[in-house]
C-alpha cells in the first residue's frame, strides 16, 4: 500500500486503503480477492450512477483518465513488488 500510495500521489490519490467491497464487488471480497480503494472526491458519484442517465456520453474525461491512471499504477506496483499478494483473511471477508 505504501508503494502504491507513492505512485498515485501525483494524481491526487495518494491515500489508499483496503477496499470494502460494495454490492457490485462484494462477491469478490467474499472469495478473498484482495481489494484497494484510492481515497478520492466521490461527492458526485451517485448523481447519475446506476440511473437511466448513466451512459457513456456523461463520462468526465479527466475523471476517467484519473481512474485509468490509478488502475495502471496498481498493476505496475503489483508487477514490481516481490511481496506475495495474499487473499483477504476469512475473518475479514464478511460484514463490509
Amino acid at each position: 500500500m505504501t508503494e502504491l500510495s507513492a505512485v498515485l500521489a501525483p494524481f491526487g490519490l495518494g491515500e489508499v486503503r483496503k477496499g470494502d467491497g460494495a454490492a457490485d464487488i462484494g462477491p469478490m471480497r467474499a472469495a478473498g480477492v484482495p481489494m484497494f480503494s484510492p481515497v478520492q472526491d466521490s461527492s458526485r458519484y451517485f448523481d447519475i450512477h446506476h440511473t437511466a442517465d448513466d451512459t457513456l456520453d456523461k463520462i468526465d474525461r479527466e475523471e476517467l483518465n484519473t481512474g485509468v491512471s490509478a488502475v495502471s499504477a496498481l498493476l505496475y506496483t503489483l508487477a514490481e513488488t516481490d511481496a506475495p499478494i495474499e487473499k483477504i483473511p476469512e475473518a475479514e471477508r464478511e460484514g463490509r
